[in-house]
Parts: structure tokens; sequence; C-alpha cells
């Protein structure tokens, strides 16, 4: 039973790849660009221009991010139904806007 059909052609597995682990870079962030409006504003409490701050730190020159409401929550130690509530506050104010992709 331990013959091979003639129709199968043999193989073997390859070698287990060689993986290198690496350290991750370094935070390149040093920046942050707000709006001075922002900081003048007195809708907007400390939580709100933390998240805002977030949110410009990843953002890029065009003020462009993808950065997830879940990213901004692990960066500031707070939930995310919290970054929420900031978000919201910050489109009725006109700071930020959020557009979505409807090409699909």
């Amino acid at each position: 039973m331990s013959a091979m059909p003639d129709n199968v052609l043999p193989f073997e597995l390859p070698k287990k790849p060689r993986l290198k682990l690496q350290d991750p870079l370094p935070d390149q962030r040093k920046i942050v660009v707000l709006p001075y409006k922002a900081i003048l504003d007195e809708r907007l409490n400390h939580a709100t221009i933390r998240v805002l701050s977030a949110i410009a730190a990843f953002s890029n020159r065009a003020g462009i991010t993808w950065v997830s409401q879940a990213r901004i929550a692990k960066d500031l130690k707070i939930s995310q139904q919290a970054v929420s509530k900031q978000v919201r506050k910050l489109k009725e104010f006109g700071y930020i806007e959020v557009v979505k992709d409807n090409s699909d």
C-alpha cells in the first residue's frame, strides 16, 4: 500500500523560513498642529482637546487620517466610547469632517 500511483508527482515540503524579528520603529511624531481657535474655544473641554490632538498626530499634511477610534482610545488610555463622544462633539463644532468612500 505504500507504492505511489503513477499519476502522482513526488514532492517535499520546503524548509521552514527563518524569520528575523525586528524591533518596532520609534514613534516619529514630535509635533502636532492644531487650530488655534480650538484652544480658545470654550465649548471644548480637556478630553475634546486631547482627542483632537491625537487625531491631528495621525493626520498627514493635507489633514487626512485613517486612524481608528480604537487606536486613539488605546493611545489616550480611555474607552472607545469616550473617544466616540468627543469625535461627535468635534464634528458638531466643525473641527473634523468624516468622509466615507462610497465607491464600493
